[in-house]
């Protein structure tokens, strides 16, 4: 689900839009530590979730995970 899509890139985030517009402005390792950033949030982001559903579904059905 919070992988990008061309669609969602086209409508484009400030922060997308700013990098694309200065592209010899930033280097490559800036970019790769931006990336790696945003990686690691979305990372989080999804260990998060994962746990919320797996609460949601306990809580749903408390036998299930005993």
């Amino acid at each position: 689900v919070l992988r990008s899509t061309p669609s969602v890139q086209s409508s484009g985030s400030c922060e997308q839009a700013a990098e694309e517009c200065v592209p010899e402005r930033i280097s490559a390792r800036q970019r790769l530590r931006l990336l790696q950033e945003r990686a690691a949030k979305l990372h989080t982001i999804k260990e998060h979730l994962q746990r919320l559903s797996k609460e949601r579904r306990e809580a749903a059905n408390p036998t299930a995970g005993k």
